[in-house]
């Protein structure tokens, strides 16, 4: 096994650790609302819709493009 040394290696193994983690929540709150939505469809549906919408206004609006990836 190497030894870690640089910053930089650090901060990729660092980031590569939170997209994972944000990968994983974002998996359990769609399978909680898969399981909401079994009984509440069309509340679910228009929530989903209304989130989803939203994520992508603030990811493409309001992130300067130094930040996008």
């Amino acid at each position: 096994m190497q030894v870690i040394s640089t910053t930089s290696e650090l901060k990729q193994i660092n980031g590569a650790a939170n997209g994972f983690n944000r990968f994983n929540n974002a998996l359990s709150a769609g399978l909680d609302a898969a399981q909401g939505a079994a009984t509440h469809p069309f509340t679910y549906a228009a929530l989903g819709f209304v989130a989803f919408a939203g994520y992508v206004y603030g990811r493409y609006t309001y992130t300067p493009s130094s930040r996008r990836r």
